[in-house]
């Protein structure tokens, strides 16, 4: 049973990881970014710094440089 524990902790820690690896990737982050993620506290705080630092993906876009925009009024 308490093999069934560790197998079950390792597949939700693999599945957590690459969940990271996929937002930090998509971000334009390097991928390595998302070990964070294991390190106690710190998988706390670099969400926060992810989410408010501006995205590498996004320089060049007019969305970075506009900021919001909202849908032209309906005629």
């Amino acid at each position: 049973m308490e093999f069934l524990h560790i197998i079950i902790g390792l597949a939700f820690a693999v599945f957590y990881m690459y969940v990271a690896y996929r937002i930090v990737d998509k971000a334009g982050f390097n991928g390595w970014w998302a070990l964070t993620s294991l390190v106690p506290l710190l998988n706390l705080i670099m969400p926060v710094i992810f989410a408010f630092k501006p995205w590498p993906a996004l320089e060049g876009t007019s969305a970075k440089k506009s900021g919001f925009q909202a849908p032209p009024p309906a005629a």
